[in-house]
Order: C-alpha cells, then sequence, then structure tokens
C-alpha cells in the first residue's frame, strides 16, 4: 500500500505525538487496551475489563500478546508508558489528557492485571484507552534513543500492532512492515506500508491519479468540485471539529461585548462554508455535529 502522511511527523512516539500524521502511523504500529473498529469500541490488548459499581475502578486482564521481539507484553508495559507521560522529565504534550480522563491512580497488580481508579465517573475513559498517549511502550526500547529518537530506528523500535518500523528515511517515507507477533496477525492483509511524505497537495494529488499513489487523505480546495463530480473514489468524511476567531477581549475594541456581538453577526456562515467548496457546515456551536452518534448524544 502506497500512502502519502503528508508532512513529515514530529515524531512516532506514543507518548510524544500531538499530531494526526504521527498518529496515523503510531495506530498501526502500537495498540492500546482498547480499539476502535467501525465505530464500535472494542477490547484490543485487554481481553477483558470489568467495571464497579460505582464505576470508579476499571480492572483490565490482559490476552497473551507479544511485543514485536517476541517478548510478552505486560500491565508492567502500561504502567510504565502511563507514569512516563506524566513525568515532566518526558515533555509530553498531551499528559493533560489524564486530568480530562479523571484518572487517579493505576497500577500493574501482576503481569496480565492493570488496574485503573478514577476522580469520578467517566464514561469516555475506555475510549480514551484506545488514544496513542495510552499506548503500552518497553521501558528498554525507550531507553535506547532519548526525545523520541528510539521510535524512528528500526533496532531500537518494538511494537505490539499490526505493523513494525522497516526502515525511516528522513524527509522521505515510512516503511511498515507486517508484525508477524501481532495477536491478530491473521487478519492483517497487506505485507507492506510505504508511507510517503509529500507534502504539497497537488504534488500528491498528481502521484495518486498517475497510479503511484493509493490513498491520498488531502487535497488542494480548488480541486474538490471537479473531484466530487468526476473522481468516484473522492469522499468527504465528517472531522469531530470546530474552525472559529478567538478575540482578545482585554484589548480596545474587543473589550467591548458589543463590539464582539457585532463581529459575530457580521460573518456570514452559510456564504463562508460555500466559498471553501469543501463541505464544511456552518457551526451553531462549539460541540461538532460529528461529535454525536445516530440518537443524537
Amino acid at each position: 500500500l502506497n500512502w502519502n502522511i503528508g508532512a513529515e511527523p514530529r515524531t512516532i512516539d506514543p507518548g510524544l505525538n500531538v499530531a494526526n500524521d504521527g498518529g496515523h502511523v503510531i495506530n498501526n504500529m502500537f495498540e492500546g487496551l482498547m480499539r476502535e473498529l467501525d465505530g464500535e469500541l472494542t477490547p484490543a490488548m485487554a481481553e477483558s475489563y470489568v467495571m464497579s459499581d460505582d464505576q470508579l475502578t476499571y480492572t483490565f486482564t490482559l490476552r497473551d500478546v507479544k511485543w514485536s521481539d517476541g517478548e510478552p507484553v505486560t500491565a508492567y508495559d502500561f504502567e510504565y508508558a502511563w507514569t512516563r507521560v506524566l513525568d515532566p522529565a518526558t515533555g509530553s504534550e498531551y499528559s493533560w489528557i489524564f486530568g480530562e480522563a479523571n484518572v487517579d491512580t493505576f497500577r500493574a497488580v501482576d503481569e496480565k492485571t492493570f488496574e485503573v481508579t478514577l476522580a469520578a465517573p467517566t464514561p469516555y475513559f475506555l475510549g480514551l484507552t484506545g488514544f496513542y498517549t495510552f499506548f503500552p511502550v518497553r521501558e528498554d526500547s525507550v531507553e535506547k534513543g532519548s526525545d523520541g529518537a528510539w521510535a524512528i530506528d528500526p533496532e531500537a523500535s518494538i511494537v505490539n500492532g499490526p505493523y513494525k518500523l522497516g526502515e525511516y528515511l528522513t524527509g522521505d517515507k515510512i516503511i511498515l512492515v507486517k508484525n508477524d507477533n501481532y495477536w491478530q496477525a491473521d487478519q492483517v492483509k497487506i505485507d507492506t506500508i510505504n508511507g510517503y511524505m509529500i507534502v504539497d497537495q497537488s504534488t500528491s494529488l498528481t502521484a495518486y491519479e498517475a497510479g503511484e499513489l493509493d490513498v491520498i487523505d488531502d487535497v488542494p480546495t480548488e480541486e474538490i468540485p471537479r473531484l466530487m463530480a468526476e473522481e468516484p473514489t473522492f469522499t468527504l468524511t465528517p472531522s469531530d471539529a470546530v474552525y472559529y476567531y478567538s478575540f482578545n477581549s482585554k484589548i480596545a475594541p474587543l473589550d467591548d461585548v458589543r463590539v464582539r456581538k457585532a463581529l459575530n453577526l457580521g460573518i456570514d456562515r452559510e456564504a463562508l462554508v460555500d466559498a471553501l467548496k469543501m463541505g464544511n457546515e456552518p457551526a451553531d456551536t462549539m460541540v461538532s455535529p460529528a461529535s454525536y452518534d445516530e440518537k443524537g448524544q
């Protein structure tokens, strides 16, 4: 599979990454306690879990699974990875997400049992365990390179996802190869993924239309109307995001609420999305429509 990542990821270290490009690569190389498949949350590294009656304690039982080098994945790997993210010395920009998840304590009870307690019931906690900041990493692997360097070194990179690092060519591409030690390796149908780092959208689209790339997820805005009309493989997918202007309300005239209201009323949202021609919808609230399920919840 030839796929355009776009910009070269700043890192593919699960504990340090904050961007989509790195996240896409990480999701192919690592796996957390849970994984979302076709919109459904399913057990991944965790074979099962038990939630206490007060919804404050989750006890995960891990599968008999292996890292890419054949060593077992244990609850201690999760304990190490989470502790590492929360250590200020690590410099994880997403360490705050543990607070948003209301994580109070966590510990490896034994090799196969990982226990997490929350400060308050948090329905979305389970889903967050499928987010890369919560993925396990191996301590001996991480110690082979500081600031995420271990993650781009095929000799140091030890992973637990469907693919492992075959080669990392700075500024060119990332080659991922099937991880035969992945617990669902029999369901991995593609042996090699070439992730190219083509930043220019026009160049990427040209390569796709020439058959040199199989997957791209970004195209020039001006090409969207043509692609929507002519390209059967082109699709627009909802993004769980809202774009907005942020005003400094501490300086004049923006310190006057009437001015801010006037600016708000002066934006023609319909005209704006029509001009963008990107399939956007006018935003009425700070919560994206993509955040809601079929029941509107």
